[in-house]
């Protein structure tokens, strides 16, 4: 909310009052509006490089989970092209090739990540048998392949959901962990106190303040995802909030996991076994288990400083170069699911900006020639 909107809507509301109002509570409205926005401004806005937090170590391990896939890898798209034809289903637009595109996200994020955020222990990546070229594994970061975490009959799969309902089962996870996206940096300095209470270590939820849009059962993506955690959530523990949480790292408890895939067994089972999204799909990491938490007082709501840039949006690149000169967000996504320019995207332009933005190679990149 802008200053010269909060004005505006005093104005407004002095107009349409009876005369008897008082002038002072408005003024006094005004002035609460004001400071309020002055105080978003000045906790989003420090430098780039700024402590955020105290620099403690975490009183326990904190892992970094991402998910990723090389899109253009031929053996991948013979098996999604297969997985289609025996589905005989057409393709959810959450499913089209916009889900799966990739400009290397993955090497700028780790970047952020090691530069931004060095306290966790160790960083898991879970692919689709593949591993980028560039990338070398260390004691700091191994890679995960679907088969260590999914069922031979739920293979190949193409459904993040389903790669989500396991990620707690990844060997040797510690049980505090951060769930990336391969889209997902690390905008400015922070510490583990932004993801988890630096207290009881319980995981922080960022929240959204909308509901989301009754889109009926047609879809099978995030919204209808979010709907089936409002109602399993209210039934489980009588609170029913249909709040979104916001697409950014996720803080994730195994023990919370491991403690609704025993209450959910059944639902669990049925999403990790859907090679492509489906309408019934529990969206474990993203939105289950950090609501569930909330509603039993297991985990924390917070609100960084998060930006979220859709590349099939005609601002995009307004959005990228406010992230890159500001410094202000803690961070942030561009993300590619949505048919739009984004489709016919210049990887040369994306790479200018990726460079950008985080210009300093991480320890898991292989010298290039």
């Amino acid at each position: 909310m802008r200053l010269r909107d909060v004005l505006a809507g005093a104005a407004t509301a002095l107009q349409r009052r009876s005369l008897a109002t008082s002038t002072r509570e408005l003024l006094v409205e005004t002035v609460a509006a004001e400071l309020k926005v002055r105080r978003l401004r000045s906790a989003t806005t420090a430098p780039h490089d700024a402590p955020r937090s105290p620099t403690v170590p975490p009183p326990h391990p904190v892992d970094i989970v991402y998910t990723w896939v090389d899109d253009s890898d031929p053996a991948w798209r013979t098996d999604l092209a297969a997985a289609r034809r025996r589905a005989g289903e057409p393709v959810s637009r959450f499913d089209d090739a916009a889900r799966f595109r990739g400009y290397d996200e993955l090497r700028y994020s780790l970047r952020t990540l090691a530069s931004r955020a060095p306290w966790f222990r160790r960083v898991y990546i879970v692919t689709a048998s593949q591993v980028p070229s560039w990338l070398v594994e260390d004691d700091r970061l191994h890679v995960v392949e679907h088969r260590e975490i999914l069922a031979p009959t739920a293979l190949p799969t193409f459904n993040s959901h389903a790669i989500e309902s396991r990620l707690h089962h990844i060997p040797g996870l510690a049980r505090h962990f951060v769930y990336f996206n391969d889209d997902m940096l690390v905008g400015r300095r922070v510490d583990w106190t932004l993801f988890f209470d630096d207290e009881t270590m319980r995981p922080a939820v960022f929240r959204e303040v909308a509901e989301p849009p009754d889109q009926g059962r047609a879809e099978a993506g995030m919204y209808q995802a979010s709907r089936t955690t409002t109602d399993i959530v209210e039934r489980l523990t009588g609170v029913c909030d249909g709040r979104m949480v916001r697409h950014a790292p996720y803080a994730l408890d195994r023990e919370t996991l491991l403690e609704l895939e025993a209450l959910l067994a059944p639902q669990f089972s049925a999403t990790a076994g859907h090679h492509f999204r489906h309408v019934d799909d529990l969206s474990v990491a993203a939105s289950l288990a950090p609501r569930y938490g909330l509603a039993r007082g297991t985990a924390v709501e917070r609100h960084p400083a998060v930006e979220y840039v859709s590349l099939a949006h005609p601002l995009a690149a307004t959005r990228m170069r406010r992230i890159w000169r500001t410094g202000r967000f803690d961070l942030y996504c561009l993300n590619s699911t949505e048919r739009g320019p984004a489709d016919g995207l210049d990887p040369r332009w994306m790479r200018k900006w990726l460079e950008r933005l985080a210009p300093e190679p991480s320890p898991w990149e292989r010298a290039e020639d």
